[in-house]
């Protein structure tokens, strides 16, 4: 870890929800369909906070395999349902938030009725959730087009510049293109960065709380 690291241990948007709007999740129903289950969340940057990304996702692929380890103990909560962006994967890595910081986030379903460590956090059954709020830069980039085929082209490269950008994370609420009307076709893009230059050129960054349970696309219980 370098200095400034701390851990502690144990898509569906409306097309036209452009800029802050876009960013308004709704909540979907357990993946595993097994609601009787606690849920645990582990992570977020109350307990893990990193300078370096690469760091946050070596110590993020150990705590989730320390999760997944006994099937019979803990099942890790599934994704969003309903596909588009970002994919299952997604959800299990880094996510940046506002200072430049790095943390990432696991939810699990105790199957023995117990947490896997006293530092997991229980999901609420009910009431206002904020165990995983988190203050970041989000940034939405909305384009049309006349054709599917420009879209398509346009939307490709604008995905592959957040995803190779080392300061960036493709957001929930990302979708391909879609046809609006005659001659009009668009996208929307969601994405955070580390700070609030860290967007693409043009894109304005929105200071944002959010739950990046949602955000990172798991399939949030209880709903």
């Amino acid at each position: 870890m370098r200095a400034g690291d701390s851990i502690s241990l144990g898509r569906l948007v409306a097309p036209l929800a452009i800029a802050a709007s876009a960013w308004g999740i709704a909540v979907a129903p357990s993946a595993s369909g097994t609601e009787s289950a606690d849920v645990y969340v582990r992570g977020t940057t109350r307990m893990a906070s990193f300078a370096s990304r690469a760091t946050c996702d070596r110590i993020a692929a150990s705590e989730l395999q320390k999760v997944t380890s006994d099937p019979q103990v803990a099942r890790l909560l599934g994704p969003w349902p309903y596909g588009g962006y970002p994919d299952a994967k997604e959800r299990l890595t880094c996510y940046p938030v506002q200072g430049a910081r790095w943390s990432y986030v696991i939810a699990y379903e105790a199957l023995s009725g117990k947490a896997l460590s006293r530092n997991d956090v229980l999901y609420p059954r009910e009431g206002t959730v904020t165990l995983d709020v988190e203050n970041v830069w989000a940034f939405t980039r909305y384009r049309s087009y006349a054709t599917v085929k420009a879209c398509n082209r346009a939307f490709e490269s604008v995905v592959a510049r957040v995803e190779e950008a080392r300061n960036r994370k493709l957001g929930f609420g990302t979708h391909p293109c879609i046809t609006l009307g005659p001659g009009t076709v668009a996208f929307t893009i969601n994405y955070l960065a580390t700070t609030s230059t860290g967007g693409l050129s043009g894109d304005t960054p929105y200071s944002q709380t959010i739950n990046i349970l949602n955000q990172n696309g798991w399939a949030v219980p209880y709903a």
